[in-house]
């Protein structure tokens, strides 16, 4: 089962799908496939998280400079700026934790028994 379901989360989404994860053809995914997609973004999101916090901490180690001053609208923007570094850096093989991730959490069978064999 872990390896169907590394396999199946390793399969980029189509550009044809719309964002529930079905095909615009109406043609719903499996459970498993939809189980394993769903895996493969909780865990790109918390690298994402990860990710922010160390570059949020990174940021606060680089001197203020009073060249432009303080505002906050800047504080925003850098905010805004180092969410989304994070999420491009997660969704581009990142740091690997994701990955790590969904080896762990994918080879964690569901209480109760054998759903997908």
């Amino acid at each position: 089962m872990t390896e169907k379901l590394l396999s199946l989360a390793t399969v980029a989404i189509h550009p044809g799908q719309n964002s529930a994860g079905k095909a615009n053809n109406s043609k719903p995914l499996t459970a498993s496939a939809e189980k394993a997609r769903r895996l493969k973004k909780a865990c790109e999101d918390m690298e994402s998280l990860f990710v922010h916090q160390l570059i949020k901490e990174m940021r606060a180690t680089i001197p203020k400079s009073d060249l432009f001053g303080k505002s906050h609208a800047q504080d925003i923007y850098t905010g805004m700026l180092d969410g989304r570094l994070a999420q491009e850096i997660a969704q581009n093989r990142g740091l690997g934790l994701s990955a790590m991730l969904m080896r762990q959490l994918g080879a964690i069978e569901p209480p109760g028994g054998d759903g997908d064999r």
